[in-house]
């Protein structure tokens, strides 16, 4: 676990996530960010977990057999199988929305599969009440400019509207989305195909 942090903290800061800008740079903004793993077992003959995205920066990710897929720009669902050694690495929302889209959120999903198969992602993102919009040399991208979000802010209404008993608590009133709280699905591949 501890190589992995490091394998991804490393990346962000070295700026081998290749966003730079002098006066905002996202790396600089990761002194208290949450980073947070969780083992994700799929069983035999069980359906995966349902197309989405990542609401962070980025994720590394380690699965131990087949059955991730990715939405490519056809539209197409292909396989990443696992790779010894290796680790996927998903763009997140934070990273699309800094882009300005120029670097598309990892539209992926568990499908069925043959043998039992664990998945262990590393989710980095910046600090709770860091200001992400898109940065200035991708904000006239196609003429349009994506509005600003709050990092931690989006994670919360984004998983809020994802898990049922949290989407329960906010149905009845007893969660309350943050002002200006995306639905879920508006950042990836999925959601370019909606808009195109």
């Amino acid at each position: 676990m501890s190589a992995t942090v490091c394998c991804g903290r490393s990346r962000w800061r070295s700026g081998k996530i290749p966003i730079r800008s002098p006066s905002t740079q996202p790396r600089r903004r990761a002194s208290c960010a949450s980073s947070t793993t969780r083992t994700t077992p799929t069983p035999v003959d069980c359906e995966g977990i349902g197309a989405h995205t990542d609401y962070e920066c980025f994720t590394l990710l380690r699965p131990t057999a087949p059955g991730l897929e990715v939405l490519n720009g056809a539209g197409e669902w292909i396989d990443v199988p696992p790779l010894p050694g290796t680790f996927v690495v998903n763009i997140g929302d934070m990273l699309e929305l800094w882009t300005n889209g120029a670097f598309v959120a990892t539209s992926h999903r568990v499908r069925k599969v043959s043998e039992e198969r664990y998945s262990f992602p590393l989710f980095f993102n910046v600090d709770y009440h860091t200001e992400v919009k898109p940065l200035p040399q991708f904000a006239s991208r196609e003429g349009k400019r994506r509005p600003a979000l709050r990092a931690g802010e989006h994670l919360f209404a984004q998983t809020a509207q994802t898990f049922g008993y949290l989407r329960h608590r906010v149905e009845s009133g007893e969660l309350t989305l943050p002002d200006g709280s995306l639905e879920t699905g508006q950042f990836g591949q999925q959601a370019l195909q909606k808009r195109s």
